[in-house]
């Protein structure tokens, strides 16, 4: 039977979709944009339907456990069911210093998320953009003087670095505006998996240093290669 309509926004064309793969992440731009391209691409294997959700992080320095309260109310909201996935996107960037204020690691946090409210959470460090910049480059490929530069990802002109160094290995000299691009990063996508797995680190729960860990979920979400 189709699911009943929730006070989130969604298009009702997915309320009757078996399962739901519901992504939800802090950047209410970037992320969204390229997981709907994702689903829109050739490469989608067509497993679910994506939705992406926006997630507040506690403004100053709020307890850090509003965001497990928001886990719960996405779930209720979406009328969760066990067939359906729901992957949390954090960034090292804005939430590190908070967690740790109040108590908590990101292992902690993460096992949190995991164990007691069934969210898997996803870690790009320093944030979103390093999976992007896993499009274009192996983390090898960076200069040492990249690398540190990214790790401290401070701004300049109000731009992080690793968005500047993104803007800077975008072919055709296009820039990076925050919006990624179709034609740019989808056809990458695999390799951006590979790079991504070569710098993991076993048994870590996040990235300790460079990497992200959103190549889990976008593996879930795309064709096999063959």
């Amino acid at each position: 039977m189709p699911r009943e309509s929730s006070r989130l926004i969604r298009p009702s064309k997915i309320l009757d979709a078996e399962k739901f793969f519901i992504i939800a992440s802090e950047g209410e731009v970037t992320e969204r944009k390229y997981f709907n391209q994702l689903s829109d691409s050739d490469i989608f294997n067509k497993e679910g339907k994506i939705e992406v959700c926006h997630i507040q992080r506690p403004s100053g320095d709020g307890n850090p456990i509003a965001l497990r309260t928001q886990i719960r109310e996405i779930k209720r909201d979406v009328n969760y069911r066990s067939s359906d996935e729901l992957w949390i996107i954090m960034d090292v960037d804005n939430w590190q210093h908070l967690l740790e204020k109040h108590g908590y690691t990101f292992d902690s946090f993460i096992e949190a998320c995991e164990t007691e409210d069934g969210a898997k959470v996803l870690v790009s460090n320093p944030c979103f953009e390093m999976w992007l910049i896993l499009h274009l480059r192996k983390l090898s490929e960076l200069t040492d003087e990249q690398k540190e530069k990214l790790l401290l990802n401070e701004k300049e002109d109000g731009k992080p670095y690793a968005k500047r160094l993104l803007a800077e290995i975008t072919p055709g000299n296009r820039g990076y505006s925050g919006k990624p691009k179709a034609s740019i990063f989808i056809p990458h996508v695999y390799e951006a998996i590979v790079n991504a797995k070569e710098i993991a680190v076993s048994g870590d729960k996040y990235p300790k240093s460079l990497g992200s860990d959103v190549y889990k979920i976008v593996e879930r979400l795309v064709k096999k290669q063959e």
